[in-house]
């Protein structure tokens, strides 16, 4: 739970003003709340894969960059293992700009942020309450995973996140 907290907090970050598939909450620039669909498998690395409904937390930001955040929980049995975020940036938010990426990962955790190369792509990486929290930006889409620091193989399973090419 403190995980899936974690990331809403992360989202809302990300769509109030910061710097120059399942159920979703999207923000169009009125402020309404619909869901895009976004495919994603009901199983990554045994865990079991499930949308959450962020709608009402993402309705009450204004003047966001990002006009759709999904979030999905990653479930070994009833314990939380993970949870991924997946969001798109609108036309406010830039993310070829390095300056704009790193004031976006700089809100992500409690500590410093690093980054890591998975397949061709820079992952951030920072911890957070119990957890490692990994973040990317690929085209408009912003992905953070956050996994539990009892989960024996979060490297892996951020690989297999990163390979998903989850399409906005």
């Amino acid at each position: 739970m403190a995980s899936r907290l974690f990331l809403i907090f992360i989202a809302l970050a990300l769509v109030a003003p910061a710097c120059d598939g399942g159920v979703t909450g999207a923000v169009t620039g009125a402020g309404e709340v619909t869901a895009p669909s976004i495919q994603i498998p009901d199983q990554i690395l045994g865990l079991k894969v499930a949308s959450e409904d962020v709608s009402e937390q993402v309705r009450e930001v204004e003047r966001p960059y990002l006009d759709a955040v999904s979030m999905f929980s990653l479930r070994e049995e009833d314990l939380l293992r993970a949870t991924l975020q997946v969001s798109r940036f609108n036309r406010v938010g830039r993310p070829g700009s390095a300056a704009f990426r790193r004031d976006v990962t700089a809100q992500m955790g409690g500590s410093v942020t690093e980054e890591l190369r998975v397949e061709d792509l820079v992952v951030y990486t920072t911890t957070g309450a119990q957890q490692k929290v990994y973040a990317w930006i690929e085209d408009r889409g912003f992905f953070v995973l956050s996994v539990h620091e009892d989960f024996e193989f979060p490297r892996t399973l951020l690989r297999r996140v990163v390979n998903l090419d989850i399409e906005l």
